[in-house]
């Protein structure tokens, strides 16, 4: 059982006898096998539980198993076909025109120096006109004499 032999049993049954006494060793005795008992029926759940689960993790990898053939075989079977035709150049031009309309033009491709409009004109004339009313920003918090600051 436990590597224990019978001489050793004998050893150990005289022990019990001479610290419980002839009167109580069949009660312990049976409250022992009882319990020995109930640990061997704990253990036998215990391992039912553990192969149920075994069973289940067992399942899940063998569909994976499986799914990962049919992906490999997927994969062979469009490979064998040859290899896959690339866009023509017509086609790659015509997506990129389409992805660059839709991005609009990026900030540092655009030209700093672009043609003024008559509109861009108008303004720009109209500006000078409007920021000489405006007083600069020590002019409006020191007032017109610099020299006296307001408290």
């Amino acid at each position: 059982m436990f590597g224990i032999g019978f001489p050793e049993m004998i050893i150990i049954l005289i022990v019990a006898l001479v610290v419980v006494g002839p009167d109580k060793l069949p009660d312990l005795a049976r409250s022992l096998a009882k319990g020995v008992n109930e640990l061997r029926g704990a253990m036998n759940q215990i391992k039912e539980s553990l192969n149920e689960e075994t069973k289940v993790i067992s399942s899940v990898k063998e569909d994976l198993r499986k799914t990962a053939g049919q992906m490999k075989d997927d994969l062979l079977k469009d490979n064998i076909g040859g290899p896959r035709r690339m866009p023509s150049e017509d086609t790659l031009i015509e997506m990129e025109a389409d992805l660059a309309e839709a991005a609009g033009p990026r900030p540092w491709e655009q030209d700093d120096h672009q043609e003024t409009t008559k509109e861009a004109i108008v303004d720009s004339a109209s500006a000078p006109a409007e920021e000489e009313n405006v007083a600069p920003a020590e002019e409006r918090i020191m007032g017109k004499n610099p020299a006296a600051p307001v408290v």
